[in-house]
C-alpha cells in the first residue's frame, strides 16, 4: 500500500490527461505497427495454390511456418444473430470502440516466419482470454500453402465502461461516492479509473491508469494518484505469461515503499492451462 502524505488533487487530473494523450497518440500507430509486426496484410494466395490443412502433428513434423496472421476483432454484439439484433445492442456497438488489431498482435507468442506450434497458438489464446476487455478469443489455422500456415485470431469484446455510485450512513454521518472505470480506453487496452468518496474521516479523489502491456511489452505499469497521498504511486511488473517464461518480477519504487520481488517457475512441467475450452468460430 502507498504511504500516506499530502498532495494536490491537481496531480490526479494531470495524470489522467497524460494517460489520455498517450492513448490518443497510440491511435495513429496501429496501421504502421501492425505492418511492421507482421506481413499479414499481404495478398492471399491464389485458389490454385491452396492445399488441405494437415493435422497439427503433421504441420509440426513437416516444419511448416506461420504465414499471414489475420485478425478478426469483433464487437460486443453480433447483429447477424437474431438474439442480439436489437436497437440497444446496436447502439452499444456504435458507442463502443473495438480493440485495435495491433493490441491483439502484441500479445501473440508467435510471428510470421516462425515454426508452427499448436502450443504457442493455445497459449496466445489463453493470454488474450485473460484480458478483462475480451469476452472470448480463439486462434485457428485457416489456410495452408507452400509450407506456410495462415492463422486467424478471433476476439470478441465486452462493454468496458463501468460506472458506480454508493451511498451510506455511519456514525451519524452520510457517506457517498462515485466511480468511473474504463478498461479499454479508445481500444488501446489501457485502463483508466476515477473515483470520488466522502466518508467520516476524509474526502478523497483517486485517479489510476495502467496498461497490462505497456508500450507493446509484457510489462504492466499501473500508476495511482490520490488527493490525500503522495503525488503518484508507480508500479511495474511482469508475470509468468508463458510456460517458457522462467521468472516474473514486480517493483514498487519511491512512494509505494520500494521493494522488488521475483519468482521462479519450479519445473518446466508446470503448464498454464486455459480456464475454459475454446468457443468454436461461427
Amino acid at each position: 500500500m502507498c504511504n500516506r502524505a499530502y498532495a494536490r488533487p491537481a496531480t490526479a487530473i494531470l495524470l489522467l490527461a497524460a494517460t489520455t494523450a498517450w492513448s490518443a497518440r497510440a491511435l495513429s500507430a496501429p496501421a504502421s505497427a501492425a505492418a511492421a509486426a507482421s506481413p499479414s496484410v499481404a495478398a492471399a494466395p491464389e485458389a490454385g495454390t491452396l492445399e488441405p490443412i494437415p493435422s497439427d502433428a503433421e504441420l509440426e513434423q513437416s516444419g511448416a511456418v506461420i504465414g499471414a496472421i489475420l485478425v478478426d476483432n469483433q464487437n460486443i454484439f453480433d447483429p447477424q444473430d437474431p438474439r442480439e439484433d436489437h436497437k440497444i445492442f446496436r447502439l452499444a456497438n456504435r458507442l463502443h470502440i473495438k480493440t485495435r488489431a495491433y493490441v491483439i498482435r502484441q500479445q501473440l507468442l508467435f510471428r510470421p516466419g516462425e515454426r508452427f506450434s499448436r502450443r504457442l497458438l493455445e497459449e496466445s489464446a489463453r493470454i488474450l482470454r485473460s484480458d478483462r476487455y475480451f469476452y472470448d478469443a480463439w486462434i485457428e489455422p485457416v489456410r495452408y500453402h507452400d509450407g506456410q500456415v495462415d492463422v486467424r485470431i478471433t476476439t470478441r469484446d465486452v462493454w468496458t465502461l463501468n460506472p458506480g455510485v454508493s451511498f451510506g450512513r455511519s456514525g451519524g454521518k452520510n457517506t457517498s461516492g462515485f466511480e468511473l472505470e474504463e478498461l479499454n480506453i479508445l481500444g488501446t487496452g489501457a485502463q483508466v479509473s476515477l473515483s470520488h468518496k466522502t466518508s467520516i474521516d476524509r474526502t478523497s479523489d483517486v485517479v489510476s491508469a495502467g496498461d497490462q502491456h505497456a508500450f507493446g511489452t509484457w510489462t504492466s505499469g499501473p500508476v495511482r494518484a490520490t488527493s490525500w497521498s503522495v503525488p503518484a504511486c508507480l508500479r511495474a511488473a511482469q508475470s509468468l505469461f508463458s510456460t517458457q517464461t522462467p521468472t516474473s518480477w514486480t517493483t514498487s519504487p519511491g512512494a509505494c515503499s520500494a521493494w522488488i520481488s521475483r519468482s521462479w517457475r519450479p519445473t518446466s512441467a508446470n503448464r498454464c492451462r486455459s480456464p475454459r475450452p475454446l468457443i468454436p468460430p461461427r
